[in-house]
C-alpha cells in the first residue's frame, strides 16, 4: 500500500541565555523509517523580487500519528519538504495526508 520510506524531522527545543530558539535550529529525527506515499502535485514557477523561483507540491499520505504537525519536516529520496498544514485525518482515523512543499 504505502511504497516510500519517509522520515519526520520536528524542530530541536535548544534555546540561548535569553530563552528564544537558536538561530539555524537543529532537527531532530521523529520517526525514521516510516511508510507512506508521495505524490507530487506540481511545479509551480513564480518571479520573487525579480528573481525566477520554482516551487514543488507535494501530496503525502501515510498512517495516522497524533504527535506530527505542521511544525515538522519530512524527508524522502534525499528531498526534504515542510509540512504547510495541520495534517488532514480521514474518517476512521487510520491515514492522514500531509500538504508539503519541497525546502531549498
Amino acid at each position: 500500500m504505502f511504497n516510500d520510506y519517509l522520515t519526520f524531522f520536528k524542530p530541536s527545543q535548544e534555546r540561548d541565555a535569553a530563552g528564544q530558539r537558536k538561530p539555524g535550529q537543529a532537527w531532530v529525527p521523529v520517526e525514521p523509517g516510516m511508510r507512506g506515499d508521495v505524490r507530487h502535485l506540481r511545479g509551480l514557477e513564480t518571479l520573487r523580487a525579480d528573481t525566477e523561483v520554482s516551487v514543488l507540491r507535494a501530496s503525502i499520505r501515510t498512517w495516522y500519528r497524533a504527535d506530527i504537525d505542521e511544525t515538522m519536516r519530512v524527508v524522502h529520496n534525499e528531498r526534504t519538504y515542510a509540512i504547510k498544514a495541520p495534517p488532514l485525518r480521514n474518517v476512521d482515523r487510520r491515514f492522514m495526508d500531509l500538504v508539503c512543499e519541497a525546502v531549498k
